[in-house]
């Protein structure tokens, strides 16, 4: 008896080990259509063992490339498909282009310094005065949200003094209304609750006793 152990590695456990010796036979024939016609079989053999591949897209382009890859590339058939190259000789793939671009305050995100280079390019004035403070006023709501903490102006006046390289100086922020919001739910304090409902039940019980006993 042969152990799995003892015999040579599946390429394709899921085809099991008759495909295999199928495709080790198919070499050994000496004429060129034979090897192709015995090639075309096996593969409508093994979708019909498998009938779930056809759900597949370009399933029988898989199977043709299956059947080289079984057969160590060393399968002359005419094959519908071109033949695969092995995994040495293929292309190597290129490395993603990751992002370079260095965020220096994350709280703020890659927008605000854009926004600070849009400002540098405005002309002065009104509209530019406007814009400035806007983002100003939205710089401390993000500060805020990521630290929980309110930000002093004077470290939102640097940040955008720092941002346009001293383009844009500016010496106080008015905080628009939207953006000037406690995020955190106010808390009830202790004689909140003793008045939310425990002082009449206490009244309740002392009437209903008066008028009782």
């Amino acid at each position: 008896m042969k152990y799995n152990t003892s015999r040579v590695e599946l390429k394709f456990p899921e085809y099991g080990r008759v495909v295999q010796k199928m495709v080790d036979h198919i070499k050994t024939l000496p004429d060129k259509a034979d090897r192709t016609k015995a090639a075309n079989t096996l593969v409508n053999i093994i979708i019909s063992l498998n009938p779930s591949l056809k759900e597949q897209s370009e399933y029988k382009h898989k199977l043709w490339d299956h059947l080289y890859y079984i057969a160590d590339f060393e399968f002359d058939v005419d094959a519908p498909f071109p033949p695969p190259l092995p995994l040495e000789l293929a292309p190597k793939p290129q490395k993603p282009a990751y992002s370079s671009n260095h965020i220096r305050y994350r709280f703020y995100g890659k927008n605000v310094e854009r926004m600070i280079n849009k400002a540098i390019e405005m002309e002065e004035g009104p509209e530019k005065n406007a814009f400035v403070n806007a983002l100003g006023s939205y710089m401390k709501m993000a500060h805020r949200v990521w630290n929980e903490d309110k930000v002093p102006d004077e470290i939102i006046i640097q940040h955008i003094k720092e941002f346009s390289k001293g383009a844009i100086e500016v010496t106080e922020i008015n905080e628009f209304a939207a953006h000037n919001e406690n995020f955190n739910p106010p808390k009830k304090n202790n004689n909140q609750q003793n008045n939310s409902g425990g002082g009449s039940k206490h009244k309740k019980k002392k009437n209903f006793r008066k008028n009782n006993y």
